[in-house]
């Protein structure tokens, strides 16, 4: 008896003094020291890892003499000798090797600017933290487009954005159909949509890669990773595309950051929240044809970025939101990159397995 009372005595004041601690470090976590310090190390892992996706190669050799001759130890072993880094002339060597090795970083810059904003604009919209561009369809829709341009014709990169604005138009128009009043309506459900969408585009993908398996794989339609080509034309193309986009979500924040608060007052100060809505549906729709065209898509990115900032942060307004996602999708992304490059590591299962950590979380803090 004793025993249990000096247990139900002590085991409140662990709890306390964990709650405390917890209490204390969301406080210190949130200071404008500690995200400055956060975003500096993101931004310097992001940096580091650029420049390892560009140099970084582990290649072992026999060392050679002066005559170009095989060195040998004392017990008549050749000598090997590991270098891990490739010289910057290796690089610039031919445009090809240039293209090799600086196409997929620049890539993922682009992509890292661009999805996670998106994302964020599109939860306000729709006023659900569950809405990206994946779970909204319009990340299918361009992995369709893209899958439609390889089984048609593989070297015309430019039907990509054909099949990307047609597709991406059609889950637009299904939106609109089924909206029949403002995006506040609680009957509207964009992401049950968007599910429904891109169940349908996955299974038209999977005929697509039936009847055509020569070219496409049916595991691209799973996993998401496209047998992207290294062109310039695609960047020079889908670059000032992607950077258009962003921009165009940074001139809508002043409106996001009211819509954030409450949709009623935004429209008592003259907003359009209509307007806001489909042009955050159309620029989204644009930026994902244009990311696909230059890298595999990564799903969820929309989604966890945008979520876990704001609940690090505690911080909602969005240029604020949108800035920390840009830094945390660079180190992500870059991250990622490498070890999918050195270990064959699927950069889709990685975002999976921090997404089930932040959805996990979510739930939680919602029960």
């Amino acid at each position: 008896m004793v025993y249990n009372e000096l247990i139900t005595k002590t085991k409140p004041s662990f709890y306390n003094r964990f709650c405390e601690f917890k209490n204390r470090f969301r406080i210190v976590l949130r200071t404008k020291w500690s995200i400055s310090i956060i975003c500096f190390l993101l931004l310097a892992l992001a940096a580091i890892m650029f420049a390892f996706n560009i140099f970084y190669k582990k290649e072992t050799s026999f060392l050679l003499d002066d005559k170009n001759e095989i060195v040998f130890d004392e017990a008549d072993n050749p000598i090997l000798v590991t270098k891990y880094f490739r010289a910057w002339s290796d690089i610039t060597k031919t445009s090809e090797s240039l293209r090799i090795y600086l196409f997929s970083p620049i890539a993922k810059i682009l992509v890292s600017i661009s999805i996670p904003i998106a994302g964020y604009a599109i939860q306000i919209t729709t006023q659900n933290k569950l809405s990206s561009p994946s779970t909204l369809g319009y990340v299918p829709a361009s992995i369709l487009a893209y899958i439609c341009t390889l089984a048609i014709n593989p070297t015309n990169f430019y039907l990509t954005y054909v099949f990307g604005f047609i597709f991406s138009s059609f889950v637009i128009l299904i939106k609109l159909v089924l909206q029949h009043t403002d995006s506040t309506n609680n009957k509207f459900k964009p992401v049950l949509i968007g599910f429904a969408i891109s169940a349908l585009i996955s299974t038209i993908g999977v005929l697509i890669s039936i009847l055509k398996p020569n070219l496409v794989n049916a595991s691209v339609i799973w996993t998401g990773e496209l047998a992207n080509a290294f062109e310039w034309e695609k960047l020079y193309v889908s670059a000032p595309l992607i950077l258009a986009c962003t921009l165009v979500f940074f001139i809508l924040s002043p409106k996001l950051k009211i819509m954030q608060k409450d949709f009623i007052l935004a429209k008592t100060l003259g907003i359009n929240t209509k307007a806001v809505y489909w042009t955050v549906a159309v620029t989204t729709a644009i930026l994902c044809i244009s990311t696909i065209t230059i890298s595999s898509p990564v799903f969820l990115l929309g989604l966890i970025i945008p979520n876990i900032v704001k609940v690090f942060f505690d911080r909602h307004d969005p240029l604020f939101v949108f800035c920390v996602c840009i830094i945390f999708s660079l180190a992500l992304n870059q991250t990622s990159l490498f070890i999918s490059i050195n270990h064959n590591f699927s950069t889709n299962l990685l975002i999976a397995i921090i997404a089930f950590v932040v959805l996990l979380f979510m739930m939680r803090k919602r029960t």
